[in-house]
């Protein structure tokens, strides 16, 4: 029932089948030591799912710091305004949050002008200095906002009434 890939054993794919944990532990240590998710997948022929579960379960610190994180928002209009004055390059930026290049490219590209800096900056602002329940209750309201905007431009694109009539029978 066990089929030989490179040096290691691993049971053939079925339905019913489970990996063993020393198995689990040398691909899991190998990608520790710098091989890509790719490369196990083909060399192993591991499905994806079960190598996100494998890390998800037994990955530990490692995978834990290999995880994307949230840059937060200040620190995004600190780097765009310095790599639009030149006083950083796209790729020390990169370094400096700890992302790569084509996401400040991409951050570039989503606030080309001051203006739309600017406003990103307010939308943060507003939420400064303020106690957790009127945070909550500010973001609700811009959340109602936003949902009752997009309802008119349905309605007025797609030409159907959306909201509900008063007293209307269902």
């Amino acid at each position: 029932m066990f089929v030989e890939t490179g040096s290691l054993m691993h049971p053939k794919k079925s339905k019913f089948s489970h990996y063993p944990k020393s198995f689990i532990s040398q691909v899991l240590k190998e990608l520790e030591e710098g091989a890509s998710q790719k490369e196990l997948k083909a060399k192993y022929q591991i499905p994806a799912t079960t190598l996100s579960e494998w890390l998800n379960k037994f990955g530990g610190s490692f995978y834990e710091a290999s995880k994307r994180k949230q840059v937060p928002s200040s620190k995004k209009k600190q780097v765009i305004r310095a790599v639009q004055q030149n006083r950083m390059t796209r790729k020390e930026a990169a370094l400096y949050c700890k992302v790569n290049v084509g996401t400040i490219r991409y951050w570039l590209k989503k606030c080309s002008t001051d203006s739309e800096i600017d406003s990103f900056a307010e939308n943060e602002m507003q939420f400064a200095g303020q106690s957790s329940q009127q945070k909550e209750l500010a973001a609700a309201q811009l959340k109602i906002r936003a949902l009752e905007t997009l309802i008119d431009i349905a309605e007025e694109k797609f030409k159907i009434a959306i909201r509900k009539k008063p007293g209307a029978k269902q």
